[in-house]
């Protein structure tokens, strides 16, 4: 199968980071197998690796020119590599890829982080004795056998996929009805973010809309009256490259036609208004693109959205009668958080409604006395939830 980035990219070490790539001048199934391992159990959850056969490393990159592997070689490799596969515990089948550089063939081996961890594999997968089996991670970039403290927390992470590794195999790009406002919203988060800041674009997928946020805000040229009604004039363009590459994929239109866009087909869709917020800092923006009404909740009595204002009515009731003294903003945002996403950790909550940790941890403190809120699970692993004393008051 083809590797999905680009060849000269990777082995010039301009896309991925050292840990993530291993090069090999030859075949050596003993250590590529352990690296193989190493990647597939993906300890520090980076993403997994390449290994690169047939280029020696020169300081994190491929030394140029690349030696390569004779074509011959290459069928025996992959009939080899169904062979020791077998040998993973549990089986894992990594990506191969066969790729010409420089005038001869290199083989990319893909490991992507697997979603049966741990896994371990013989020192040497070629012996044909009694084989030894190893747990192998990598530590900054070298492959080494797992320590016992390391062995027990990969077992901790059996079958656990961090969340961004999870492929949800029945999901369409048609199941997105306005898919040209979401597609336009990220597309201006690229274009208009400050590059500076190191924080990426963010998309949040919330029950009853979904947000998209990028950093460093509008460009001060923006009025922010103009933002609140959805008109946006830039006098000044921050990423004009980017805003010229954007252009020639389709993926816009144009200069400032991305919240007209936006709007137009969030009305097409019979979906509510869009809307657009920035801080009198201009430190970050967010899209909002509000759930079609088809999609709320309805109670026979109220339309879906009604039923969304009266449980925000009934939180905030709630949040007087069982403390009275000190409510705020805060201590409301993060009920509705937990009534909409259980299993939160007191820093997921402060990013969340934007307050600092301690401030978050004093908030929860009144909560926990009162009842409203309990804590589940392991230190590590655990939660916030809504109690079911708090579910009864809010039905």
């Amino acid at each position: 199968m083809a590797i999905h980035v680009n060849i000269e990219k990777l082995i010039s070490g301009k896309i991925v980071e050292n840990e993530r790539i291993e090069y090999k001048k030859g075949w050596n199934p003993a250590a590529i197998y352990r690296t193989i391992c190493a990647f597939a159990n993906d300890f520090e959850n980076i993403g997994g690796g390449y290994i690169i056969v047939g280029a020696e490393d020169d300081r994190g990159r491929a030394k140029r020119p690349i030696s390569g592997i004779p074509i011959k070689e290459l069928d025996d490799i992959q009939k080899k590599m169904v062979e020791y596969n077998k040998l993973i515990n549990p089986h894992y089948d990594p990506k191969i890829s066969i790729e010409t550089i420089d005038d001869v063939s290199i083989l990319i081996i893909w490991v992507p982080g697997g979603n049966k961890r741990p896994y371990e594999v013989p020192e040497d997968v070629t012996v044909k004795k009694e084989k030894k089996y190893r747990y192998y991670i990598r530590r900054y970039a070298s492959t080494v056998q797992a320590e016992k403290d390391e062995r027990d927390e990969l077992i901790s992470l059996t079958r656990k996929t961090p969340f961004d590794d999870r492929i949800n195999t029945e999901a369409r790009v048609e199941d997105i009805s306005p898919y040209r406002a979401l597609e336009e919203s990220i597309a201006n988060a690229l274009y208009h973010r400050s590059w500076e800041i190191r924080e990426p674009v963010e998309i949040r997928i919330l029950p009853d809309c979904i947000e998209i946020i990028n950093q460093g805000g509008p460009d001060r040229s923006v009025k922010l009256d103009e933002i609140q009604k959805g008109i946006i004039r830039n006098n000044r363009y921050r990423n004009r490259r980017i805003g010229d590459f954007l252009k020639e994929l389709d993926m816009t239109e144009g200069r400032g036609t991305g919240i007209p866009i936006i709007r137009r087909e969030m009305a097409k869709n019979g979906s509510p208004e869009p809307r657009f917020e920035t801080d009198d800092n201009y430190s970050y923006f967010i899209t909002t693109l509000p759930i079609h009404p088809a999609f709320l909740i309805d109670d026979g009595v109220n339309d879906g959205i009604n039923r969304i204002e009266n449980q925000h009515d009934k939180i905030f009731k709630f949040l007087h009668d069982g403390i009275n003294d000190g409510i705020n903003d805060g201590i409301n945002d993060i009920v509705n958080i937990l009534l909409n996403v259980s299993g939160l950790s007191a820093i997921e909550i402060a990013s969340r409604i934007e307050k600092s940790l301690p401030t978050v941890e004093r908030y929860i403190r009144t909560l926990r006395k009162k009842e409203i809120i309990e804590y589940r699970g392991s230190k590590k692993t655990g939660g916030y939830h809504l109690t079911e004393k708090a579910k009864n008051k809010l039905k």
